[in-house]
């Protein structure tokens, strides 16, 4: 399946400044090759039980992607080390952060619409994306913190992300990977102050000189395929390749290294229904929680 979501630069880099200069630098430009069978979901399970939700293969495809970016590089000038990670624009590569004068357009997989105000500048410009995880080419899986002013939240505490690399079904192209959440982390959720849920899970992978992101969007998922309930928490598992990545005699590129990003969207959200935005977060078995002011 392919399905090609990028945008082009100039004009329409114009009109997505939003008046900051962090974008006024041209958008990546991607070449339509990227096929959102590069990433699946084949299975979903209770947490906490364990109960099988969903189990199949090749699974679930990404609902969209964006590439491939030639010459891109997500982890260049701090673009995958977000800081204070809580979606603000320019703050990261999938917010639009100028990264050796372009920008990837995080219209790819949201609208206008979506866009929120995290900054507190009363101007609803931020996208909203947090960075979970990145893994390097030797499997090796670092964790974000999120949040500022003495309310951050060291991720590794309540994610188990993997992504194989190596092993009797993986390799430098091609494996599987895992997301799972602490139950503890659930007794977070009555200290929060103004809840927040994510409804997008995305993969940034990079290899040889080509960059390209697969985007799940819980919104279409949850209401359909999944059939999943928005009051119990799920971990899942998947499988990737890097079938899109080709060097010149047509063979897969061995992966460099790759990020896994969330989107945390304003609340209410689109015609989700409360309180399945609030809860949205655990049916994408995501569920990062962290005191707000």
């Amino acid at each position: 399946m392919r399905l090609n979501l990028t945008f082009l630069t100039g004009l329409a880099a114009a009109s997505l400044s939003l008046g900051s200069a962090n974008l006024q630098a041209s958008l990546l430009t991607g070449d339509g090759a990227c096929t959102t069978d590069s990433v699946h979901i084949t299975s979903v399970s209770e947490t906490g039980s364990g109960n099988s939700i969903f189990s199949g293969t090749p699974g679930i495809a990404a609902t969209a992607c964006a590439g491939m970016f030639a010459g891109a590089n997500d982890d260049a000038q701090g673009g995958s080390n977000p800081d204070p990670n809580i979606g603000q624009l320019g703050d990261g590569f999938m917010n639009g952060q100028v990264i050796k004068g372009s920008s990837f357009d995080y219209f790819n997989f949201i609208s206008p619409a979506d866009l929120q105000d995290r900054d507190g500048d009363g101007n609803a410009t931020d996208p909203g994306w947090v960075h979970l995880a990145h893994v390097d080419g030797e499997g090796n899986t670092a964790y974000s913190t999120m949040g500022e002013d003495g309310n951050e939240l060291y991720l590794g505490d309540i994610l188990n992300f993997a992504f194989c690399l190596t092993g009797p079904e993986c390799s430098g192209t091609g494996g599987t990977w895992s997301l799972d959440v602490s139950e503890d982390s659930f007794e977070l959720v009555t200290d929060i102050l103004g809840p927040n849920a994510f409804d997008h899970l995305t993969f940034v992978f990079k290899a040889g000189s080509n960059l390209a992101v697969y985007d799940f969007d819980f919104t279409q998922l949850a209401n359909g395929t999944l059939g999943i309930n928005f009051t119990t928490a799920y971990s899942f598992e998947g499988t990737w390749n890097t079938g899109d990545f080709t060097n010149h005699k047509g063979n897969a590129q061995a992966i460099s290294h790759m990020s896994v990003w969330a989107r945390d969207p304003a609340l209410p959200t689109r015609d989700i229904p409360l309180p399945s935005s609030l809860l949205l977060l655990m049916a994408g078995g995501l569920m990062l929680v962290m005191r707000r002011r």
